[in-house]
């Protein structure tokens, strides 16, 4: 039993698996995961295209690469790896014997033949027009396991003092609030885009050097961590219809630490803004990356 293989099953019908190639297979016709809920959204491919490009036209937040010779990947996967090698040399700061990047974490975070991160929409069918929700998808992109190696040094920061980790959770919790007359209930959403990147930096550097437990997770001082993650947030390269961009503000969705970054950047405004307010809110609640609170 141990080593027997569990017979496959399909939870479509064969007509249904049928028309869901035949829909792939159309280049007319886009099919996508909805933004939120497991809905799949099939969409007219050119009126997608032009949706993903007008949020991109942003150029408070995006810039296009025009110069066809400057494909940014070998760049930055250049630059990276002579980071890792000088941070390689340093010696760790609680015992000079030990390197802060050893050879086995040096050969994980060493980047080779990279790929770009690549760019698509997700709909938000619950908003009016259907504007689509940018994600770059950073697997096998050169900044790739640093990312994920940052977020194992930074998640233990996190309080979590007003996160909520389900959908249903929070529904239920700001269903049971009552909102009387002299009450307002306000969210704030869309974070990871909307986060400046150096108050990021100044808020992440601040809890690391107030962390007493750092030596017991890395051997990677505070000074190379931020050096890491300033180099990562601020060389955030994607692509889309083959063409270059750069994310010039904000944290991009996708990356496996931006969830990590942007919930330390609120757990700060939050404390910060709840401790000092003349009349603090009665609750407050977050939850994937939106706040919701009633003052």
């Amino acid at each position: 039993m141990r080593n027997s293989t569990p017979e496959a099953t399909q939870n479509i019908t064969r007509q249904q698996l049928a028309a869901d190639r035949t829909l792939q297979q159309d280049p007319t016709i886009t099919v996508v995961p909805a933004d939120k809920g497991k809905a799949v959204v099939v969409m007219d491919t050119v009126e997608y295209r032009e949706k993903v490009r007008t949020l991109l036209s942003d150029e408070e937040t995006y810039t296009k690469i025009t110069d066809k010779r400057r494909n940014p990947t070998s760049r930055l996967e250049k630059n990276l790896n002579k980071l890792l090698s000088e941070i390689k040399s340093c010696p760790s700061t609680h015992d000079q014997n030990v390197k802060q990047v050893d050879p086995n974490l040096h050969h994980r975070l060493h980047g080779t033949d990279a790929i770009p991160a690549s760019s698509y929409g997700l709909p938000k069918i619950h908003k009016p027009g259907i504007p689509p929700r940018q994600i770059a998808s950073c697997i096998n992109a050169p900044t790739f396991n640093v990312f994920r190696h940052l977020v194992s040094i930074l998640s233990p920061l996190l309080e979590e003092k007003y996160l909520i980790n389900k959908s249903v959770v929070f529904a239920q919790q700001v269903r049971d609030q009552p909102i009387t007359e002299d009450e307002i209930m306000v969210s704030f959403i869309a974070l990871f885009t909307s986060m400046p990147v150096d108050l990021a930096l100044q808020i992440v550097r601040e809890k690391l050097q107030q962390d007493v437990t750092l030596t017991e997770r890395t051997d990677i001082s505070v000074t190379n961590i931020m050096k890491l993650l300033e180099f990562v947030l601020k060389n955030s390269f994607f692509t889309y219809d083959q063409e270059h961009y750069q994310q010039t503000f904000g944290c991009a969705m996708g990356s496996p630490v931006s969830a990590t970054i942007a919930n330390l950047v609120m757990e700060y405004i939050e404390e910060r803004a709840i401790s000092t307010a003349t009349h603090p809110p009665r609750w407050c609640y977050r939850e994937r990356g939106d706040t919701s609170s009633k003052c």
